[in-house]
């Protein structure tokens, strides 16, 4: 079975992190790079550095990420932030490591100081597959890009979010390939049956069916320079959803899979000049 690896590679300028990614894989789509080996498939992500919801998405799907940091300005410290607010492992590779510690000395990412060199991990079976897309294809039907979580296998029968749709994979495709079944941590294209375009329009990610949702979570930790908010964007494994702050906890607008992990919290109504990185959430 066909499994994989994900990793972010971020830097204040995109040429820096296209030239770490293209040490990692191949470009196949835009930001996105491959390499496979054997039945393992490494994504290498590349996401534009000054859209932090696009940065979140990335991070929160991804096992390990990269950082190149030259001097650190207000576009750097919000992708250090990502990538404390993920809590996944990464190599910062800085120009100047002393600043680095000096700025983030008391959070994760200041111990993740190193030169670069391969990571290829692993994630776990969470019962969820993020979706990017979705659309019609002439003779086929409708068809679902994204990223697996879990595993899936045609035939199986997935809840759509956020309109609970069940439907079934009549078939997996990874890089133009049929496969029977595919792993998590893998980029798929699913051809589904039972499946309405227009009813799955809006779709952010397929569960399996016996899988709890959420409407609520606990807030983990406020950086210290994030701006008070009464609202944020909820990120977890490349789903995003609105929630409402109350008293240290999130309301959600939406549904999350209630899969135990961390949740990046982003607050894109800010004042010009602030951070939009708020911190992170816990899902139990």
């Amino acid at each position: 079975m066909l499994t994989g690896s994900i990793s972010t590679v971020m830097a204040q300028d995109q040429s820096v992190s296209e030239r770490y990614a293209s040490a990692l894989g191949k470009r196949v789509e835009s930001g996105i790079f491959y390499r496979k080996f054997g039945d393992n498939l490494r994504s290498v992500l590349v996401p534009d550095p000054f859209k932090v919801l696009d940065v979140a998405r990335d991070i929160s799907l991804s096992t390990s990420f990269y950082l190149a940091v030259n001097e650190i300005g207000r576009a750097e410290a919000e992708l250090a932030l990502l990538a404390e607010a993920s809590g996944i492992s990464g190599i910062v590779m800085s120009q100047d490591p002393q600043a680095f510690k000096k700025m983030f000395g008391s959070m994760n990412i200041s111990r993740m100081l190193a030169d670069f060199k391969e990571l290829d991990l692993k994630p776990q079976d969470n019962g969820t597959t993020f979706i990017d897309r979705v659309f019609n294809v002439k003779g086929v039907g409708t068809v679902m890009l994204g990223f697996s979580g879990t595993e899936i296998h045609v035939h199986d029968t997935l809840k759509a979010l956020p309109s609970n749709t069940e439907i079934d994979v009549k078939s997996i495709q990874v890089l133009d390939e049929d496969q029977p079944s595919v792993g998590p941590g893998v980029r798929v294209g699913l051809a589904v049956r039972n499946a309405d375009l227009d009813a799955l329009s809006g779709t952010y990610g397929l569960i399996k069916p016996d899988l709890q949702l959420i409407d609520e979570l606990e807030i983990n930790e406020k950086f210290r320079w994030a701006p008070e908010a009464k609202e944020l964007h909820v990120i977890y494994g490349g789903m995003k959803v609105m929630g409402d702050v109350d008293q240290g906890r999130i309301k959600l607008r939406g549904k999350l899979p209630a899969v135990k992990g961390r949740a990046i919290l982003v607050n894109p109504n800010v004042k010009p000049g602030s951070l939009q990185v708020y911190g992170s959430a816990i899902i139990r």
